[in-house]
């Protein structure tokens, strides 16, 4: 009974890590597409924005996961 509860532990663990990695890999994609579409526009400067952006999304994220836990 104990390491059943020890190991779902561990299991909820993994899977919050699988999704916060998940979820890093997505924002990486997000911000190397933003910055194509911006070189492609010709613009300058737009991107701290953006990136300012998904790092609050990323936080959000975040304390998500701990809220959960």
């Amino acid at each position: 009974m104990l390491l059943t509860i020890c190991f779902s532990g561990i299991e909820v663990a993994y899977q919050e890590a699988v999704a916060l990695k998940r979820q890093e890999e997505l924002i990486r994609e997000e911000e190397e597409a933003g910055l194509l579409e911006n070189q492609m526009k010709g613009k300058r400067g737009g991107g701290a924005n953006e990136k300012e952006k998904r790092a609050k999304k990323k936080q959000v994220f975040s304390f998500l996961l701990c809220f959960l836990c």
